[in-house]
């Protein structure tokens, strides 16, 4: 005759069964999470941008670019709902030519780390070495973690020699700091800048954005008459990471809790 098991055996194998399943399921990236709900009376539609990155040494211009873009959403009962990682984060180069009729972009990508910890147990952030010898800079192999110099919040990427800054900004080649996006053309990345030779950038991923309701296209530069000032800010240095924004029928978007930051057009 067969034993029956015990509850407490029964409990301890479930226990250990849940525990491994558990194990190996993959852990999903931290996110952040913008909730918008249209109060406007009129279909609207929304871009994301990224507060542009901390960049040493300072470069001429720090262009930001539309991350995400959501259309026609419904007014009423009509919401829209972005995420983007947290803490994942990427090195972008490549060349970026866009003008009233045309877009073309070849982009590399690199993923990286940014510098934790205290002095006793700081671990510097990713170095990306940029190739800018082919026709398009892209990423070439480096010494790994035993070689990164990222500071505090930061990664490296560096350029090397055999080409100038004016070549460069006639080439239309770009660096900055990207999500990965398989080739998609729907997430843009978030900022970008034209590189100078043998220069360690430190790069600072900021953790504010801001919410503005127009149409424009993932990737895309942003508008000269584009005023972040004017727009609504979500800096999750001081929210939590999913946050509820109201557009209402004056034309302003409202963090509806915690911090408030609003935008009159």
């Amino acid at each position: 005759m067969v034993d029956e098991p015990s509850a407490e055996n029964t409990i301890r194998e479930l226990t250990a069964m849940t525990l491994a399943n558990a194990m190996s399921v993959p852990a999903r990236a931290a996110l952040y999470s913008f909730t918008i709900l249209n109060k406007t009376g009129m279909s609207q539609s929304y871009t994301l941008f990224s507060q542009p990155p901390i960049v040493k040494p300072t470069v001429e211009k720090l262009t930001p670019h539309a991350i995400l873009v959501t259309r026609g959403v419904a007014s009423g009962s009509g919401n829209a709902f972005l995420t983007i990682p947290c803490d994942e984060h990427y090195a972008i180069c490549g060349l970026s030519h866009e003008d009233e009729s045309v877009q073309m972009r070849v982009l590399d990508r690199c993923a990286v780390t940014v510098g934790r910890g205290l002095s006793y147990n700081f671990r510097p952030g990713t170095t990306c070495v940029v190739d800018m010898l082919s026709a398009a800079p892209s990423f070439v192999r480096w010494g790994g973690p035993a070689s990164d110099t990222g500071e505090l919040g930061a990664f490296c990427l560096r350029t090397p020699g055999g080409f100038t800054y004016e070549q460069a900004k006639n080439n239309q080649w770009i660096v900055g700091l990207g999500l990965y996006t398989s080739g998609s053309a729907f997430v843009g990345i978030y900022a970008s800048f034209t590189p100078t030779p043998r220069t360690d950038y430190q790069i600072e991923p900021s953790k504010v954005f801001y919410v503005v309701p127009r149409a424009l296209e993932a990737n895309e530069k942003k508008p000269e008459d584009l005023d972040f000032s004017q727009e609504c800010k979500v800096n999750f240095e001081l929210l939590s990471p999913r946050v509820q924004l109201v557009h209402d029928d004056d034309n302003i978007i409202r963090i509806s809790e915690g911090v408030s930051s609003g935008s009159r057009l």
